[in-house]
This record gives C-alpha cells, sequence and structure tokens, in this order.
C-alpha cells in the first residue's frame, strides 16, 4: 500500500546529506548563470563586431578618394608617360649620335 502525503508527513535525512543536496543545487544554479551569463556577453560582443565589420565594408565600398589625390595621380600618369617620351627620345637620339661618329669615323679613313 502505498504511503499518503500530506503537510505533517515527516521525512527524515542526514543533515550531512541535506547540506550536499543544498551545495550541489546553489552551485548548479551558479554555473548555469554563470555560463548564461557567459553566453549573452560572447553573443554582444558577436554582435557589435558584426556591426563594426558592415560600418567597416560599407565605408570601403563607397570610397573615393579625395579630388586633390584623383588629379594628383593623373599628373603623376602623365608625367610617367613624358619621362617614357623622353627616354624614348633619348635612346633615338644617342643610337643617330653613334650613327653619325661611325660615319665621321668611315669618312675619315676614306680621307686619307
Amino acid at each position: 500500500m502505498a504511503a499518503k502525503l500530506n503537510e505533517r508527513t515527516e521525512v527524515s535525512i542526514p543533515l550531512k546529506n541535506l547540506i550536499g543536496i543544498v551545495i550541489a543545487a546553489t552551485l548548479a544554479t551558479m554555473g548555469y548563470f554563470g555560463i548564461t551569463e557567459r553566453i549573452n556577453f560572447l553573443e554582444h560582443e558577436l554582435e557589435m563586431a558584426v556591426v563594426e565589420i558592415e560600418e567597416n565594408d560599407k565605408w570601403i565600398d563607397d570610397f573615393e578618394p579625395p579630388e586633390e589625390v584623383r588629379s594628383t595621380v593623373k599628373r603623376v600618369r602623365e608625367l610617367e608617360v613624358k619621362i617614357k617620351e623622353i627616354e624614348m627620345n633619348f635612346l633615338y637620339m644617342k643610337q643617330m649620335y653613334d650613327r653619325i661618329a661611325e660615319l665621321e669615323l668611315r669618312r675619315g679613313k676614306l680621307r686619307r
């Protein structure tokens, strides 16, 4: 036959066991809330990192260099082209100078 439980039912448990149960329940509760707090903190950190990454991504996508920089880059490119032309002209002039020197040398040999 099953025992009937009511508000006058007495339960006997050793004090050591009762203290152990209370301590275990307390530690489990503290552990649960500690883990929950850590998870919430990490989720918040992740959300903040995502927001910052999206801001940086938008800034990078929308970035245009200032007009001064663009005009400087354009001038540098034009100067590079001019330098290349000058180098080519210099090489052509050097070849012509070498050719003239060679022809003068031949002409000098022919006069002798």
